[in-house]
């Protein structure tokens, strides 16, 4: 039990914490300057007004604050399950940022991956009209098609522009017959570079629905030029 600012900032140090119960009006203290110093500290704990002298409109701009209840003290029942639904919000809140947080550490981890790849690591996605477009691009990209992940992104149709005609109509074919039996996605073809060079590459990828319904293929592109010519040799 504190009564003024620095006596409070003192305990949330010594924590861990599960809940703040305060009293709006204190002597050297009130409930949006405890919500203040709580707030500083980053610490995510439930924040409790319990007071007899709050006046709606204060509750209302204490709760716009970031406070999570106010009680009256003449209607003491509200604060046990006040406390326990709270309690019950701060670990779903606690388990969302877990949760966050490993997605980001998952995503940092492929990143590192997809950057190790002699090739390019992509997520593509098929509109109704047909139009493919491009979710996710590696850095890759550059050693292998000659442009920015950035730019295929933006200009996904760049990708089928760069394959003479009868490979791209090769390379629809194979993603329409992916689509339709839902099966693994495995084409070689030509393209032209920006700079004009002439390569071989072969696109792997899986299709799959995400959560959305969408259908998408998680795949890598190589270049296979030297092997192509190796055949031809």
């Amino acid at each position: 039990r504190v009564y003024s600012g620095e006596a409070m900032r003192e305990a949330l140090a010594r924590g861990p914490w599960d809940v703040v119960l305060c009293d709006h009006m204190m002597p050297r203290f009130s409930s949006l300057d405890a919500l203040a110093l709580l707030q500083e500290t980053g610490q995510d704990l439930p924040f409790i007004i319990v007071s007899g002298l709050i006046d709606e409109e204060t509750a209302v701009a204490a709760m716009r604050a970031g406070a999570h209840d106010y009680l009256s003290k003449d209607k003491p029942h509200r604060l046990i399950p006040a406390v326990e639904r709270e309690l019950r919000e701060a670990r779903h809140r606690a388990e969302r940022r877990a949760a966050l947080d490993a997605v980001r550490e998952n995503e940092a981890r492929l990143r590192a991956l997809a950057t190790n790849i002699p090739g390019m690591v992509f997520q593509m996605a098929r509109d109704p009209e047909g139009t493919v477009r491009f979710l996710y691009v590696s850095e890759g990209a550059t050693p292998v098609l000659g442009v920015r992940c950035g730019e295929l992104m933006r200009e996904p149709q760049r990708f089928l522009d760069m394959m003479p005609d009868s490979d791209r109509q090769r390379f629809v074919e194979a993603v329409e017959a992916s689509e339709g039996a839902l099966a693994p996605l495995n084409w070689d073809g030509r393209i032209r570079t920006p700079g004009g060079d002439l390569k071989w590459i072969n696109l792997r990828s899986s299709p799959r629905r995400i959560d959305s319904g969408d259908l998408v293929w998680d795949g890598v592109v190589f270049n296979i030029t030297q092997s192509k010519d190796t055949e031809r040799e």
